[in-house]
This record gives structure tokens, C-alpha cells and sequence, in this order.
């Protein structure tokens, strides 16, 4: 995580276990909410609530600081794995779901294919953004060149990186925000059309 590579001066391969929480996260409650939806639960609450703990994540971490504790770094990498655990093996089985059956290979290529596109484009978008406010902060500067810096200038640099972080964090919350909007909305049009049908509604 270049975050706490740069702005917290940790070791590459240290600062991936920092990364194991969010792992965890995605991991352990993705395993619960399989089988939550096993016992009669409705997947689209998981929807809802995954894109929440995911927008609630990204906000928090968009506050983080040169001085936020390490261990609020942690606790909010594990509530974005949290929601990203809810979200994605979701997506799959509700598309699935919802495409007829000669159509399921299709449906199901054209996730994760969108999944890709999504994730690279997502990747250079706020690449570019993150490179962009930083050069605002420090004009002329790369921004491998601050670790290499001490005094004043490295305080002043790591203040326009994390500055820059913030701002690719909470842009990724708007975005997560949205999608939260939009499993709302999945969620009351799929009890309209239970109860349209006649047919009780899964529990939430």
C-alpha cells in the first residue's frame, strides 16, 4: 500500500501485511453471508449493506492522516474487505439468477469481464488523480522523490501526498455511494415486485 510505503515510511513487504485484515474481511464474511443466504436471507440486503460498510470504509480512510494510528489504518482496510465480501460474490449470483438459462455463460462472462474493465479503469483514473494533486501540492516533484527527502521538505511533501490520497479515497466513496443508491433500489424493486406476484418477501 503506497500509503503507508511513502507517507508512513514502511517497508514494501511489511507494509502488505497491512493488508491482511482487509483480507480477512473479505474473507470470513463472505463465508457468513453464504451461508446466511443458505438459510433464507435475501442477497440484495447484502447488497445494500456490503456498498454501506464499503462507502463508510473509504470515507474514513479519505480522513486518514500522516499521524492516524496504525491500527485505525487496519480497522479500516478490514471494513472495506467487510463490504467488498458482501459485494462481489453477490453480483455473480444475482446476475445468474436473473439471466435465462441459455444465456447463463454469457451473463456470467459478462461480469467478470466488466469486473476487469472496471478495476483497470478504475486503476488509471485514480492514478492519475493521486498524481495530479500531488503535483498541485508539489510542483515538479515526482513523487518517488519523497522518500528520499528529510526536514521540512519531506514534511511538506508527505502532507501533499496524503492530501492527494484522501482525495482518490473519497472519490472512490462517492462512487461506493452510488453503487449503495443503487442496491437500494434493487432491494424495494424486487419487494414490489414480490409482492406484486403474490409471493413473500426473503428476509432481510
Amino acid at each position: 500500500m503506497i500509503y503507508l510505503q511513502i507517507a508512513r515510511g514502511i517497508a514494501p513487504t511489511t507494509a502488505s501485511l497491512y493488508l491482511m485484515p482487509m483480507a480477512a474481511g473479505m474473507t470470513g464474511v463472505g463465508l457468513l453471508v453464504t451461508r446466511l443466504i443458505a438459510r433464507g436471507h435475501a442477497p440484495h440486503t447484502f447488497l445494500a449493506v456490503g456498498a454501506g460498510c464499503g462507502t463508510l470504509a473509504l470515507v474514513l480512510l479519505g480522513f486518514s492522516g500522516p499521524n492516524t494510528p496504525l491500527w485505525a489504518v487496519g480497522a479500516e482496510l478490514a471494513l472495506l474487505g467487510a463490504g467488498f465480501g458482501q459485494l462481489i460474490g453477490q453480483l455473480v449470483t444475482l446476475v445468474q439468477d436473473s439471466a435465462p438459462r441459455h444465456q447463463l455463460g454469457v451473463a456470467t462472462t459478462g461480469i467478470r469481464f466488466f469486473q476487469t474493465l472496471g478495476g483497470a479503469l478504475g486503476a488509471a483514473f485514480f492514478g492519475s488523480l493521486l498524481a495530479r494533486v500531488f503535483e498541485a501540492g508539489e510542483p515538479g516533484r515526482p513523487l518517488g522523490a519523497v522518500r528520499v527527502l528529510t526536514g521540512a521538505a519531506r514534511e511538506h511533501a508527505v502532507r501533499s501526498f496524503t492530501d492527494a490520497v484522501d482525495v482518490v479515497f473519497l472519490s472512490a466513496g462517492g462512487v461506493m455511494a452510488l453503487v449503495l443508491l443503487l442496491a437500494l433500489r434493487l432491494r424495494a424493486a424486487e419487494a414490489a415486485a414480490s409482492e406484486a406476484a403474490g409471493k413473500p418477501v426473503l428476509a432481510a
